[in-house]
């Protein structure tokens, strides 16, 4: 019983890989180049938004150490720079993950036109009003 549900399990598992393989086949490479872009824009963007978490997490605890210590926090320049640099990177990852989401949204909006044709625009209604 065990070996029939491992080998259905594998028989769907193969057979989606197989169907996800078919779908990106059939898709023009450009579309598969914007993808892969807006994969690796997204990628960016979260380990940017980690590094940042990372030096804010960082940052509180270096000021909870300090006002027990001295009752005081004075942010040392290299962590605000080091903090400086990641918003930036943040905001450059968030811009770019912008920006090839808007193409890849052309490059699939060129593809389905490719296959279906273009779009006809409706036939404005007499302005009768006027």
């Amino acid at each position: 019983m065990r070996r029939l549900i491992t080998a259905l399990f594998l028989t769907v598992l193969l057979t989606a890989a197989g169907v996800s393989r078919a779908l990106s086949a059939s898709q023009p490479a450009y579309v598969l180049q914007a993808e892969q872009n807006y994969r690796h824009a997204r990628a960016e963007l979260n380990a940017a938004q980690k590094a940042l978490a990372q030096l804010k997490q960082e940052e509180a605890r270096l000021g909870r150490q300090a006002m027990r210590l001295r009752g005081q926090w004075l942010e040392p320049a290299k962590l605000w720079r080091a903090t400086q640099a990641a918003q930036k990177r943040l905001v450059f990852a968030q811009q770019n993950s912008q920006q090839s989401l808007t193409e890849l949204n052309i490059a699939r909006d060129a593809a389905r036109r490719q296959r279906v044709g273009p779009v006809s625009t409706p036939e404005r209604s007499p302005q009768w009003w006027w």
